[in-house]
């Protein structure tokens, strides 16, 4: 545990800190203190898992451990129909993705009341899907756990009654949901370095299973294992086979009344003990998102925000099941190799200023998400992406045929990447929620990485257009995924092209240079603003800006274009290429392709006021806007002062 010094110094000011240990702070000072940290507390509470904020919180007997197996029930819940309804309503832009996030949320909420209402924990939201553990433990569901999940399961196929047809503003859709509860030992786990990111999940053949089981179960069905019937036979009423599982027809629920607020209590009274808490706590959020609070703790919603990132799907999963394999009586063992895992992964993805956004379950060992561009954008997020995925690789080499404890197995690894606008934001109910990502950027990294095969990193044409001059493709195939109605572009990433050593000598007697550089910079931080180098091919103006990018903090996204000298169509190309990297316009697209991208960001990100002037933006980047009235604009400098003004809205 941090001493007590140190911790307060974390989240005290210099003056409060001194003020406490000299022990002049009045007691409305101490009072203020406490009002603010405990309410940040309480809404970090509700981005974690119940079991979490009641083993940190609450005086409960259950503990987390490192790692461990617990006995319980795990209750996965997807909902059908919400691919064709996002895919419809992204066509509307912030409009459509604002309305997208509505309607989840208002599911959610009401999701969120069954499951705390019968003492589930929901671990974690996964797109328009939830996973919910019902566990052992006597401070939730004891023995009944099986009976809580079913009971939960069956009231949230009821609740779909109110969800069979969900209107908005651009028509109605039909939603309905496939349950999978099954009852099984798990082993819960805690990885991850505390003072970056921690995950908490559950992991092992009884999570896969219940991943597969999903798989089966039809629109408002629910399907269990035989433990689960076992365990709740005599309140089934009707049941159906469906191999290998059991589809459950009529049950006799537990009743228990209304959840109306959270079940754990958050009101400290002495300033340490409620910073050890919140120090506990903390780090199982999102990177970036504590900040968010804390400079917002008078709310209890954050708002969301429009990204453009590049996203890694990677699903990791092993050659034997070490965890029956090692089993009751290995855990420590079986959490050292988890960990040892996840601190490679996570050690890579720091290097390159990248963050984890979760660890789920998936149909077979596990999967991670990684985010370039949120928090923190920098120019080059596509190739830091690329380069990130190529090294976890090569780094996780150590995890291949190796023998530990007695049991030899190696990690098998399968990547997707793809860029593109997300929504970051809060998912869920007020009282459990997440935020996270969520769009078709996400989705297709996830879609891409399912069709990779063992060891192989996939992407998008999108962000190998963006990085091929680091992109060294294996192969390029034309692939079907699933919520998409054409075949999309993807390249194996065969290796990294090497960087050409930069000459240190070209920095020399270049320091004013680059301070001019770095103070426009700091400027521009007050406003969106455009900065020219200018200078005859050779002088070193892409090595001055590789060493302006070497030291600053990138908090916002840069778009870099470069001007040539000549050759055909060179007016502008410093814009052109920015545009095209801003509109994720690829060298496949037609004319109708690139007028329908252009139109589709420019709805995205709400600048339809300036409908009038698009199409001297998209006329430079293709002959689909030649028709249009503005470019009939006689005077080429009202018609230039035209075209900066878009961009500088952009």
């Amino acid at each position: 545990m941090m001493n007590r010094d140190k911790l307060y110094k974390k989240y005290l000011t210099e003056e409060q800190f001194s003020r406490m240990n000299d022990g002049s702070l009045s007691e409305d000072e101490k009072r203020e203190i406490l009002q603010k940290y405990n309410n940040i507390l309480r809404i970090i509470s509700t981005y974690l898992p119940q079991n979490i904020v009641k083993t940190k919180i609450g005086n409960y007997i259950s503990s987390l451990h490192d790692g461990r197996f617990v006995e319980g029930t795990l209750l996965f819940l997807d909902v059908n129909g919400f691919t064709a309804l996002t895919e419809q309503l992204n066509r509307y832009g912030n409009e459509g993705s604002e309305e997208i996030t509505r309607i989840l949320n208002s599911f959610f909420s009401e999701m969120v009341n069954i499951i705390l209402k019968f003492h589930g924990a929901l671990l974690k939201y996964g797109g328009d899907a939830m996973m919910v553990y019902f566990s052992s433990e006597n401070d939730f569901c004891g023995d009944l756990h099986a009976y809580h999940a079913l009971s939960c399961a069956f009231e949230m196929k009821n609740k779909m009654t109110e969800f069979g047809k969900v209107e908005s503003r651009f028509g109605h859709f039909l939603l309905s949901v496939s349950i999978a509860v099954h009852s099984d030992l798990f082993y819960e786990t805690c990885v991850g370095d505390p003072e970056i990111h921690s995950e908490y999940y559950l992991t092992g053949n009884g999570v896969e299973i219940t991943a597969d089981m999903e798989g089966y179960a039809g629109k408002n069905e629910i399907l269990i294992c035989e433990e689960t019937f076992f365990r709740v036979r005599e309140y089934v009423r009707a049941t159906e086979k469906r191999e290998p599982y059991l589809l459950v027809k009529e049950f006799d629920g537990l009743k228990l009344p209304p959840v109306t607020g959270s079940k754990v209590d958050i009101n400290f009274e002495d300033i340490y003990e409620l910073f050890v808490t919140l120090d506990a706590l903390k780090c199982y959020l999102l990177q970036g998102i504590y900040e968010k609070v804390q400079s917002n703790w008078q709310r209890l919603n954050l708002e969301g925000e429009y990204r453009l990132v590049s996203v890694i799907f990677l699903n990791y999963y092993f050659t034997k099941d070490i965890f029956s394999e090692l089993g009751i009586g290995k855990e420590e063992e079986i959490h050292t190799i988890l960990k040892e895992y996840f601190g490679t992964v996570q050690d890579t993805v720091n290097s390159f200023d990248g963050v984890i956004n979760k660890v789920d379950m998936y149909k077979k060992g596990d999967k991670i998400i990684i985010i370039f561009g949120f928090p923190r954008s920098h120019y080059d997020d596509e190739e830091r992406a690329i380069k990130c995925s190529h090294l976890i690789m090569e780094n996780t080499k150590k995890f291949k045929n190796i023998s530990f404890a007695g049991c030899d197995f190696s990690i098998i690894q399968k990547i997707g990447i793809h860029t593109g606008f997300i929504y970051a934001g809060n998912v869920g109910s007020p009282l459990r929620k997440e935020f996270t990502i969520m769009g078709d950027t996400v989705n297709l990294s996830a879609r891409i990485m399912s069709g990779a095969g063992e060891d192989e990193i996939w992407m998008s044409d999108v962000i190998y257009k963006k990085a091929q001059s680091i992109s060294l493709i294996k192969t390029t195939e034309e692939k079907q995924f699933k919520g998409k109605s054409g075949l999309i572009t993807v390249h194996q990433l065969g290796g990294i092209i090497k960087e050409r050593a930069i000459s240190e000598e070209l920095f020399i007697g270049r320091n004013k240079e680059k301070e001019t550089l770095i103070a426009a910079f700091q400027k521009s931080s007050e406003e969106p603003s455009a900065i020219q180098i200018l200078g005859s091919v050779g002088v070193g103006k892409t090595a001055l800006l590789r060493e302006f990018l070497k030291n600053v903090t990138v908090r916002h996204e840069i778009l870099i274009g470069r001007g040539i000298p000549y050759g055909k169509n060179i007016q502008y190309n410093a814009i052109k290429e920015i545009l095209t990297h801003y509109f994720g316009i690829t060298g496949k697209d037609d004319e109708a392709k690139i007028e329908g991208k252009i139109n589709s960001y420019m709805k995205f990100l709400k600048l339809e006021h300036l409908s009038y002037n698009i199409p001297l933006i998209g006329a430079m980047l293709t002959d689909g806007f030649k028709n249009s009235a503005i470019l009939e604009v006689e005077d080429p400098i009202a018609k230039k002062e035209l075209l900066f003004r878009t961009f500088a809205a952009l």
